[in-house]
């Protein structure tokens, strides 16, 4: 099935679970608006998603992952758990979190293939300007969405910022990371890697794509400790 959770100001999913799993395949599912902002769906301003809320979109027996996309105008903010597994020998899903403006995500998505040989699914991250810094987020650190993520609302910026273990927990998967970017007036749409990308310590084969609008600008190495 389809959930859609929509509206043209604030959209805050404070903790509970949207599902649209199902047995041979995950649903759809949209927050705050479209795939890329675009499917002529409602668009929010800003979109929260707080480290209480489940967003789910499993196949459950045998089949692919689902599609979820959680996207803003302003600004998104994701730390609770957006998962599009596949079930059997079904790939993962494909989760999007983007804003036209600010992003902020602090949990890797899960986007597993099923266990029987299914391939990892895609992770698109889409804000203006993004870099990518070194460690990791708690994201139980973010207490509650009134006064963590919900008050963060409140300052808009345009250079986002996303952890390299992050991302490294999402190629773990299997799948596939998508890192774009775009410009919007005076935002020239940079992606900077502004720490080492060590892909040594992980178990799994994903791919890593960074795709910018402008400037791609390497101030650490990518490289495979283990082959050191």
């Amino acid at each position: 099935g389809t959930v859609n959770v929509l509206g043209d100001a604030d959209v805050l999913i404070n903790g509970g679970t949207i599902d649209a799993s199902g047995a041979t395949g995950g649903g759809v599912i949209r927050i705050g608006g479209g795939w890329q902002g675009r499917e002529g769906l409602v668009a929010a301003q800003r979109t929260g998603v707080a480290p209480d809320a489940v967003i789910r979109a499993d196949a459950t027996e045998q089949g692919k992952g689902g599609n979820i996309a959680v996207w803003s105008e302003q600004k998104t903010i994701t730390v609770g758990l957006l998962t599009a597994r596949g079930a059997g020998t079904g790939r993962g899903g494909d989760i999007e979190t983007s804003s036209h403006g600010y992003l902020a995500v602090r949990n890797a998505p899960d986007i597993h293939g099923g266990s029987l040989g299914g391939a990892g699914g895609s992770w698109l991250i889409d804000p203006r300007n993004i870099t990518i810094v070194g460690g990791e987020d708690d994201p139980s650190s973010y207490s509650s969405a009134t006064t963590d993520v919900g008050t963060q609302f409140d300052a808009i910026a345009d250079d986002s910022t996303i952890h390299v273990n992050t991302i490294l927990t999402a190629l773990e998967s299997n799948g596939t990371v998508f890192v774009t970017t775009e410009a919007d007036g005076n935002v020239a749409g940079d992606i900077r890697l502004a720490t080492d990308l060590d892909y040594g310590n992980i178990s799994g084969t994903g791919t890593l794509n960074l795709f910018a609008v402008n400037n791609i600008v390497f101030e650490g190495g990518v490289y495979n400790s283990a082959q050191s």
